[in-house]
C-alpha cells in the first residue's frame, strides 16, 4: 500500500517478549506485508537474541526493557519488570522511531501488544497512529475489561459470573489469576492495565475472527468503534494459502522430520497429539497420570515433553512406549495438519486453541494457567469441539478420566458430532482470512486508513503556503529529471546507459554521471544520444588508481568520502539552473548516493546490475544466513548450489576479502531505498523475484537492458551501447559469408585474464573442432596464443574487439563460448544463442 509519495506505509510492530505473543504478531506482520506495508518488527534486546529464523521480509529492531542480559534478581518480579520496561522501553522505542525518520522511512503507525500500553503514549508523542493488538480472544479480554471498569472484582465473591454476551461462568471457567490473586496480584493487574488507555488507541485489533465470537465482538465494537478482528494469525499455508512460502511462524527452534515420518506411517485420525505448551510445568504426579492414561488407552500418541520436564516421566516410558513417540519439540502446526492426528490433548493456550480450530482438530481440554480455563469453556460448551476431563480435589486429571475422554472422543456418537463441528469451524477460519473474508476486509480497511488518514490528511494540513507553491511548481513541470550514477566499469555502465534510454523514451530528462578518470578513458569512444547529458564527479583518484588505490577497499572508502560532496554540488548546480533533480538512480556498488538523495529530499533508486540469484546469494551473506565455508548452499527459491557454482569470491575470501565485502555492503541500506531495480526480467526468474518482492515491496525488474534494436525496436536509433571502441565491419563481413548457425563465437569478457595454458587449450580445441569460429582476444592477451595461431587459422577469425550484440544477433552464430558474465549471459538469452559456459572469475 503506497502513500502519495510512492513510499509504502510503514508500521512498527512491537511484540511483548514471549513466544505466544511474538508468533501471532509476526503472522499479522506477514499479512501487512502482503498488502504492501513496510514492517519493522521490534522486541527487546534480550529476547531478540533468541530469534534465530527471523523472516527476511521484515526489518528488525530491538529496544531495551532494562534487563538486556535477562531478568535476574528483582527483574523476576513482574511488577518491577513492567515498571522498568515502561521507562526504558518508551525511551528506546522513541530512538527507533527517530532512527527510521532520519533514514527516510518515518513510521506511520505503532502496532503494539496490549500488554505494553505505554507504547500508545510514544505514538501520540510522535503524532502517528497507535493500534493496540490483543493476543488473547475476546471472551477472555472481556473478563479483564470488566475488572478494569469495576464490574468484576478479584478475589471472586460470587459463585457464578455474568458478563454481557458471555455464557454463565463458574469459578473453574475463569482465568487462573482470579483464583491466585491474593498470592500474586501482579499478573491480573497487568492484564487489567492493558485497558488503561485503550479507548485512546486509533485501532484495537484482535487475534480472532468474527464468525467465532459474533455476539461479544458486536458488543465490543459498540465500546471501541475501531475494534477489528484480524485472525486467525497462523501461517497462510494452513489457511488460505495466499501468502507464498508462509509455512511457519519464522522462529522455529528445531527440525520436525522425526514426528512427520512417524505420523506418515499411521492411519488417518488414529493418533492422539499431546502438548501442554511452552510455559507452565506440570507436576510429576500429573505427568505420570497422563503417561499411564495414554499407555492404557491403546491408542497411538505423539507427546511433546519439554527437556526440562523429561525427568518427571515414568522410568523408561519414552523408550518402552510401543504405540507412542515422545519428543522435546515439534512443529505443532504441521502435526495438527497431518491427517493421522485425530485428537489434541491441550492446555488450551489461545495460540494452540486457535491452531486446533483452524485445522479442524477436536480437543481434550486440560487447562493449567492464565486464560486457558476460559478457552476450555468455549471449546467444550460454546464451540462444541472438545471434551474436558474431570479433576480431583488436588486438581489432578487421573488416568481414568483421560482414558474416558479419549474413548468418548474417538469412538462415540458425541465424538463424531464434535469432529463435524471442528471441520465447520476450520472452514470458517479459512474463509475469514481468504480474499473477501471478514478478517481480510478488516486488514485492508486498517491499511487503507493508514494511507488516507495518517499521511494525506496530516501532510496537507501541515503544508505552509511556500510548500504548497513548490508542490504546484513541481506538478507543473513537464519533464522529470533523473541522475543515473553507474559504478565506473564497462559492465556497469552499459546496462545503466540502456536503462537511461528507456527512461528518456518515456519522457524523462536523464543526466548520466561517472567519475572524471573513467570519462577520460571512454571520452573518445563515447557516443551518447543527444537527449542524455553527461556530468563527472571525483572518486578521489582523478588521474587513475595507483599505489594503494589498487586495493578495492581503499578505493571505495575514498570514493565514499569524496563522491558525496561532488554529487551534492552537482545536484545543487542543476537546481540553480532550473533543472532540479527528482531522483538518483545509483549502482548498488555505491551505497552512499542514497544518503545524498535523502539529504536533499529526492527519490533514491538502487540499480542491481547482477541477476537475482547472484544478488540473493550476496544478500544471504549480508544477513548472516550464508558463510563462505558452507559445502552446499540451500537458499530460498534457488536450486541447490555446490561450491563450484558459487561466486568465485567465496573461494578466495581469505586472500582477497574486498570483493565479497563490497557485494555484501551493497545491501547495507537497500531497505531504505525508494525503489530497487534489477537488470533482469520477471519471466526469467519468477520464483526468486516473487520472494524478493516480499523483502523489498518496491523491487522491480526492468531488463534486459540491451539495445532496443535487438529486442522490441521501440527506441529509435538504439543500436549499440554507445561506448564503441572500434569499427566492427570486419567481423560482420566475415560472418556474412558463413552458413546459418555454423560459427562458434568465443569471448571471455573484458576484465579477467586466462592463463597461457588455458588459452592454448581453447585455441587447439577450436582448431580441431573443424567449425568456423570468431574469437575475441584482447590486445593484452594476444601473446598467450600459440605462435601464428591467428594467421594460420583457416576456419577462424581472431579479433581484438567486436560489437558482441551485433555478432550474437547474426544468423551465422550457432554457439557462444562465454565466461558467463551477466551482461554476456543476458545478451545470449535475449538473442536466443545457446552457450558453452566456461565461468572464469
Amino acid at each position: 500500500m503506497e502513500k502519495e509519495n510512492g513510499k509504502a506505509v510503514h508500521c512498527v510492530v512491537l511484540a511483548y517478549p514471549a513466544q505466544g505473543h511474538i508468533n501471532p504478531m509476526i503472522q499479522f506482520s506477514k499479512r501487512l506485508l502482503h498488502e504492501g506495508v513496510k514492517v519493522t518488527l521490534v522486541t527487546t534486546l534480550f529476547y531478540g537474541k533468541s530469534l534465530e529464523n527471523f523472516p527476511p521480509s521484515m526489518s528488525f529492531e530491538t529496544i531495551s526493557d532494562g534487563f538486556d542480559n535477562g531478568r535476574h534478581g528483582e527483574g523476576l518480579k513482574l511488577s518491577v519488570y513492567n515498571e522498568v520496561f515502561a521507562q526504558r522501553g518508551s525511551q528506546t522505542l522513541s530512538e527507533v522511531l527517530e532512527k527510521c525518520a532520519v533514514s527516510g522511512y518515518p513510521v506511520d503507525c505503532i502496532i503494539y501488544d496490549s500488554f505494553m500500553p505505554w507504547a500508545l503514549d510514544v505514538a501520540k508523542k510522535f503524532g502517528i497512529a497507535g493500534a493496540s493488538y490483543l493476543t488473547q480472544n475476546m471472551p477472555v479480554n472481556s473478563v479483564y475489561y470488566h475488572v478494569h471498569i469495576g464490574k468484576l472484582r478479584a478475589p471472586l465473591t460470587e459463585d457464578e459470573i455474568l458478563i454481557p454476551m458471555l455464557p454463565k461462568l463458574q469459578h473453574r471457567d475463569m482465568p487462573s489469576f482470579f483464583l491466585s490473586y491474593q498470592e500474586d496480584p501482579a499478573f491480573l493487574e497487568m492484564l487489567v492495565e492493558q485497558f488503561s488507555n485503550i479507548h485512546e488507541a486509533d485501532w484495537v485489533l484482535c487475534n480472532a475472527f468474527y464468525e467465532l465470537e459474533k455476539e461479544v465482538i458486536d458488543w465490543t465494537k459498540k465500546i471501541w468503534p475501531k475494534f477489528r478482528t484480524i485472525g486467525p494469525s497462523i501461517p497462510s499455508m494452513f489457511l488460505d494459502k495466499r501468502l507464498k512460502d508462509d509455512e511457519e511462524y519464522g522462529v522455529t527452534q528445531f527440525k520436525s522430520e522425526e514426528c512427520m515420518d512417524w505420523l506418515d506411517k499411521k492411519a488417518k485420525g488414529s493418533v492422539l497429539y499431546v502438548s501442554f505448551g511452552s510455559l507452565v510445568p506440570l507436576d510429576e504426579e500429573q505427568i505420570r497420570e497422563v503417561a499411564y492414561g495414554l499407555r492404557d488407552s491403546g491408542r497411538y500418541f505423539l507427546w511433546v515433553v519439554r527437556a526440562s520436564e523429561e525427568a518427571k516421566l515414568p522410568k523408561d516410558f519414552a523408550k518402552n512406549s510401543e504405540k507412542g513417540l515422545v519428543v522435546t519439540w515439534c512443529s505443532q502446526l504441521k502435526v495438527l495438519s497431518h491427517e493421522a492426528v485425530g485428537c489434541f490433548v491441550t492446555h488450551c493456550g489461545w495460540n494452540s486453541t486457535l491452531e486446533a480450530l483452524s485445522l479442524g482438530v477436536p480437543v481434550i481440554a486440560v487447562p493449567q494457567w492464565s486464560d486457558q480455563a476460559t478457552n476450555a469453556k468455549y471449546l467444550v460448551d460454546v464451540w462444541k469441539v472438545g471434551i474436558r476431563p474431570v479433576v480431583d480435589e488436588k486438581k489432578i486429571m487421573r488416568k481414568e478420566a483421560l482414558e474416558d475422554c479419549i474413548k468418548e472422543l474417538m469412538e462415540s456418537d458425541k465424538g463424531k458430532e464434535i469432529r463435524i463441528n471442528a471441520v465447520k469451524l476450520k472452514n470458517l477460519a479459512i474463509e475469514a482470512v481468504s480474499e473477501g473474508g471478514s478478517s481480510n476486509k478488516n486488514i485492508i480497511e486498517f491499511v487503507n486508513s493508514l494511507k488516507d488518514n495518517y499521511y494525506s490528511h496530516s501532510f496537507e494540513k501541515s503544508m505552509n503556503k511556500e510548500e504548497k507553491l513548490m508542490e504546484n511548481r513541481i506538478g507543473m513541470r513537464k519533464t522529470m529529471h533523473c541522475v543515473v550514477l553507474p559504478y565506473p566499469a564497462q559492465g556497469h555502465m552499459n546496462p545503466m546507459i540502456q536503462f537511461s534510454k528507456r527512461l528518456q523514451h518515456e519522457g524523462v530528462r536523464v543526466t548520466l554521471v561517472t567519475t572524471l578518470f573513467y570519462f577520460k578513458n571512454i571520452e573518445n569512444n563515447l557516443n551518447l544520444p543527444h537527449s542524455i547529458s553527461l556530468e563527472t564527479i571525483s572518486d578521489g583518484f582523478d588521474n587513475g588508481r595507483h599505489g594503494e588505490a589498487l586495493n578495492l577497499s581503499v578505493y571505495l572508502e575514498r570514493f565514499g568520502q569524496v563522491g558525496p560532496q561532488n554529487l551534492g554540488e552537482l545536484l545543487e548546480n542543476h537546481a540553480r539552473t532550473g533543472y532540479p533533480v527528482d531522483c538518483i538512480v545509483y549502482d548498488s556498488f555505491l551505497t552512499w548516493p542514497l544518503d545524498v538523495a535523502r539529504k536533499i529530499g529526492v527519490v533514491g533508486a538502487v540499480f542491481l546490475t547482477q541477476n537475482l540469484p547472484i544478488n540473493a546469494i550476496c544478500y544471504h551473506v549480508y544477513i548472516g544466513k550464508l558463510r563462505h565455508d558452507h559445502e552446499v548452499s540451500l537458499l530460498p527459491m534457488l536450486p541447490q548450489l555446490q561450491h563450484s557454482e558459487m561466486p568465485c569470491f567465496f573461494f578466495n575470501h581469505e586472500e582477497d576479502p574486498d570483493f565479497l565485502q563490497m557485494l555484501r555492503d551493497q545491501f547495507s541500506n537497500i531497505d531504505k531505498a525508494d525503489w530497487v531495480l534489477c537488470n533482469s526480467f520477471y519471466e526469467l526468474e519468477k520464483q526468486v523475484t516473487d520472494w524478493t518482492m516480499k523483502i523489498w515491496s518496491n523491487f522491480r525488474t526492468i531488463g534486459p537492458n540491451i539495445p532496443s534494436i535487438f529486442l522490441d525496436k521501440r527506441v529509435k536509433d538504439d543500436e549499440d551501447y554507445n561506448i564503441t571502441q572500434f569499427k566492427t565491419e570486419e567481423c560482420i563481413t566475415w560472418l556474412d559469408n558463413k552458413p546459418k548457425y555454423s560459427v562458434v563465437y568465443v569471448s571471455f569478457g573484458s576484465l579477467v585474464s586466462l592463463d597461457e595454458e588455458q588459452m592454448k587449450e581453447v585455441a587447439y580445441s577450436l582448431k580441431h573442432s573443424q567449425k568456423y569460429f570468431l574469437w575475441v582476444v584482447r590486445v593484452s592477451e594476444e601473446a598467450k596464443l600459440p605462435k601464428d595461431f591467428a594467421k594460420n587459422s583457416e576456419k577462424g577469425l581472431v579479433v581484438t574487439w567486436c560489437s558482441q550484440v551485433k555478432v550474437l544477433a547474426h544468423e551465422a552464430i550457432g554457439c557462444f563460448v562465454t565466461h558467463c558474465g551477466w551482461n554476456s549471459s543476458i545478451e545470449a538469452l535475449s538473442l536466443g544463442v545457446p552457450v558453452i559456459a566456461r565461468n572464469k572469475c
